[in-house]
């Protein structure tokens, strides 16, 4: 492309008129470039005015991008074809920006080669598919866990069930509390969940009358709420068929704080009636209470047959349950 009759000192007329878009020519010969005010302005070089070496431009690409931009403009020379590349860009006050850049080769009217393009901030674009790459990455991530926990559960629920039907019934109940984990999690950022909205969500099922919560306000990681509404579902089941849920239950206490350091999770059943302990009882439940609070952060978990009543502790280290600020 020749500039034809243009002044080789009015090249930033031929680029297009934008607010958001800043010019530049880059002369091959002498390896010099020049940008307008808004490139000035966009890239915080206020004295590139005029001709200057290049590499006061392209010394502030960071080193990473540098081969891409270079492999770009000799192909764009060696086709005399039109290029486009991205890349960021340290500021002289030590911020980055990520710059879109179109341009092509040109002989400018006194014949020096030369590469004329535009350049686009388009940082808070490449910050936004950051934070979505990130997400999807962790939605794969939870996905996969998801699955997992399902099989296991599945076949948990299988080993200990007689019939179809009661399996469906004891693989919905289940199935129903990761249902109704995720739909918390999905409406947090960086799949979180504060307490009280988990706790509310799997007990829905329960007269709220019967339950007496006392609940810090404490925001949960993606691992702690897993865990937690588990562990509730199972609980809250085992209390609605022989409890302080059941017909003739009389309640239940239960108490979620952290103190000292500690996450403390307390479940404290008022039958209403002398309780015992069941034998043999291997089942999925158990090792929910058992296996996976203790296999989540190194938890301490306690289960008491009171007279009055089933009652499970358990402590995690807050710091682990808690999500990173």
């Amino acid at each position: 492309m020749n500039l034809g009759d243009l002044d080789d000192d009015n090249w930033h007329n031929i680029a297009p008129i934008a607010g958001d878009i800043a010019r530049f020519i880059w002369y091959l010969d002498n390896d010099e470039c020049e940008i307008d005010d808004h490139a000035r302005n966009l890239t915080g070089l206020q004295d590139l005015k005029g001709r200057k070496p290049a590499s006061d431009f392209t010394g502030r690409i960071h080193t990473a991008d540098q081969p891409y931009v270079t492999m770009a403009m000799r192909d764009a020379v060696a086709n005399n074809a039109p290029y486009a590349c991205e890349y960021r860009f340290h500021k002289p006050d030590g911020t980055q920006l990520w710059l879109l850049a179109h341009g092509r080769f040109v002989t400018t009217r006194s014949g020096e080669r030369a590469i004329l393009g535009i350049n686009q901030d388009i940082t808070d674009l490449r910050r936004r598919q950051e934070r979505a790459d990130i997400v999807a990455h962790e939605m794969n991530h939870r996905v996969k866990n998801l699955l997992a926990v399902v099989t296991s559960v599945f076949r948990a629920s299988a080993r200990n069930t007689t019939d179809k039907a009661e399996l469906v019934t004891v693989f919905e109940q289940r199935l129903g509390a990761l249902a109704s984990l995720n739909s918390v999690m999905m409406q947090a950022d960086q799949m979180t969940t504060r307490l009280t909205d988990l706790v509310n969500v799997i007990l829905r099922p329960v007269e709220s009358g019967k339950i007496n919560k006392t609940l810090d306000e404490v925001v949960l990681n993606g691992t702690a709420a897993q865990t937690i509404a588990l562990l509730l579902n199972e609980l809250m089941t085992n209390a609605l068929k022989y409890g302080g849920l059941a017909a003739d239950g009389k309640g239940v206490d239960l108490s979620i704080t952290t103190r000292d350091g500690a996450f403390r999770f307390s479940w404290q059943e008022h039958a209403g009636r002398e309780v015992r302990e069941p034998r043999g009882s291997t089942g999925f439940g158990m090792s929910v209470l058992h296996g996976m609070t203790a296999a989540t952060f190194g938890g301490n978990p306690r289960l008491n047959w009171d007279p009055t009543g089933l009652h499970f502790t358990c402590e995690w280290p807050d710091a682990e349950m808690a999500a990173t600020p």
